[in-house]
């Protein structure tokens, strides 16, 4: 616990630079952890970690965002209980977006206490393979390709906003009540963007 003086803190990764984040998460964890790193590896993630020690360890939960702020699980790996040798561990993110991935761990105890590790990210560079057909179409279009979490908004070419899909809960996009003419389709997932036009006979 650092001393109840006053300190100033800066500097540190994301996650680290206010008194109760250093606190929670970066002095308090129950296992003593050596590194914390991200490496892009074919277009996924590969995630290694290694602990110095541990003590009462149930499992690690790799969290994961798009924006730094909002982090959702995407896997777990078991913990060693308690031990004082070092550990290495590996997660492997199939489902990173194109764009500025982080990472972060949600250690657990076996009494169901937790401590976050500082984040870490990485940046994907990736081309999406997307196709949307019929185009020309004289009602619904079809998404195909590799589609993750994001949104498809389908716009006239003066920008008033026609309608909003998430993805990939929607592969197909409604211009049945659309009059013929020229419209945008913007498909955005996480930081990255593509654009298509779309014609309706």
């Amino acid at each position: 616990m650092i001393p109840p003086k006053t300190a100033t803190i800066s500097g540190n990764a994301p996650g680290c630079n206010t008194r109760t984040q250093v606190e929670d998460a970066c002095l308090l964890l129950p296992v003593e952890l050596v590194s914390f790193n991200a490496k892009e590896h074919g277009g996924e993630v590969l995630l290694t970690w290694q602990t110095a020690s541990e003590k009462n360890n149930r499992y690690f939960e790799v969290e994961h965002s798009t924006d730094g702020s909002f982090f959702k699980p995407a896997g777990q790996v078991t913990g060693k209980g308690t031990t004082s040798t070092p550990n290495t561990y590996s997660f492997q993110h199939n489902e990173a977006a194109g764009g500025v991935n982080y990472y972060r761990l949600k250690q657990v105890d076996t009494d169901g206490q937790y401590a976050y590790s500082p984040i870490v990210q990485v940046e994907i560079t990736r081309v999406v393979d997307l196709e949307i057909y019929p185009n020309p179409t004289t009602g619904y279009i079809k998404l195909k390709g590799e589609l993750s979490e994001g949104m498809a908004r389908l716009t006239d070419i003066t920008g008033r906003l026609i309608s909003e899909n998430p993805l990939p809960d929607r592969y197909w996009i409604d211009l049945t009540r659309q009059p013929k003419g020229t419209y945008l389709l913007e498909i955005q997932m996480g930081s990255e963007s593509i654009l298509k036009k779309v014609v309706k006979e």
